[in-house]
């Protein structure tokens, strides 16, 4: 994210939020705390939130049509949404423009990518998505 959002839109119009949320045993409220640091440590920008329950990645997974009423833990992670300039968050979460995934989640394999892949994809995301600064 660091290095294909923003490094490359320095003086851009965007926000970047990232949600921590606990999915591993070592997971918590320190290790998102210290992996914040990993994007956007200086950048105002960037917005952290550690959100233990998944209550977001439940709700990103229905906004992609994954909601599974015989799966009440169905959630996103390891996600990347992008939104064009002036799209809002109400009541329900918008369908993003552009989505990226690392896992074999519920999409399509084009919205896999890993690696340099996904670097490259974030990259060009962001440069489709990302308001020139005024």
């Amino acid at each position: 994210m660091q290095q294909s959002v923003l490094d490359p839109h320095p003086n851009a119009e965007l926000s970047v939020t990232v949600v921590w949320s606990d999915w591993w045993p070592a997971d918590g409220a320190l290790t998102a705390q210290r992996s914040s640091s990993l994007i956007g440590p200086a950048d105002a920008r960037v917005a952290h939130f550690y959100e233990p329950g998944r209550l977001l990645g439940k709700v990103v997974a229905k906004s992609l049509g994954w909601d599974d009423p015989d799966n009440h833990d169905t959630a996103a992670w390891d996600i990347y949404l992008f939104y064009p300039a002036g799209v809002r968050w109400d009541d329900e979460l918008p369908a993003p423009a552009i989505v990226h995934h690392q896992l074999g989640m519920r999409m399509d394999d084009s919205h896999f990518r890993t690696g340099d892949d996904l670097v490259a994809a974030l990259r060009e995301a962001a440069a489709a998505t990302v308001k020139p600064a005024t």
